[in-house]
């Protein structure tokens, strides 16, 4: 419960802060000059986490394909040699 009034204070602060009316801070040119700057560095980041993420991705399927392999490969085996004992 207090996490949402907390997040309701802060929704409400920051729009005071920002939204050009005459009661409020007007702090809009501020908040887009910042904005420009941490767009263009957030992108960045995202775009190497993504690359990142995706490049693990690939090698968790390679890994499991060769898992699936060897998992395959020792039934056959365990097959072959209970069908040799019978």
């Amino acid at each position: 419960m207090v996490t949402i009034i907390l997040g309701i204070l802060f929704i409400a602060v920051a729009l005071y802060t920002i939204l050009p009316i005459s009661w409020g801070l007007g702090w809009m040119a501020e908040f887009m000059a910042t904005l420009k700057g941490f767009v263009p560095l957030f992108l960045l980041f995202m775009g190497v986490l993504f690359l990142l993420v995706g490049v693990l991705m690939i090698k968790d399927k390679i890994e499991a394909r060769k898992e699936e392999k060897k998992i395959q490969q020792q039934t056959e085996q365990e097959n072959k040699e209970s069908d040799g004992n019978k």
